[in-house]
């Protein structure tokens, strides 16, 4: 996440991960997202399995099938 610190008021600004905007962290409601419509639409990718979580692959042995 790229951040910024405003030197003169010491503000932390953090960039919106869905539409890049510019952020005040203290003030904003819907952190780290700029609004609810960012929100919503990063919550919807989630629930349409556009976005995953990569993981290793399973190292476990094969399970043997006993019929």
């Amino acid at each position: 996440m790229n951040q910024k610190l405003h030197e003169k008021e010491k503000t932390l600004f953090v960039n919106c991960p869905k539409c890049r905007k510019l952020v005040e962290w203290a003030t904003s409601s819907f952190r780290p997202f700029c609004s609810k419509r960012c929100q919503t639409l990063d919550q919807a990718g989630w629930a349409s399995e556009e976005y995953q979580i990569s993981s290793l692959p399973d190292e476990s042995p094969p399970s043997e099938d006993i019929n």
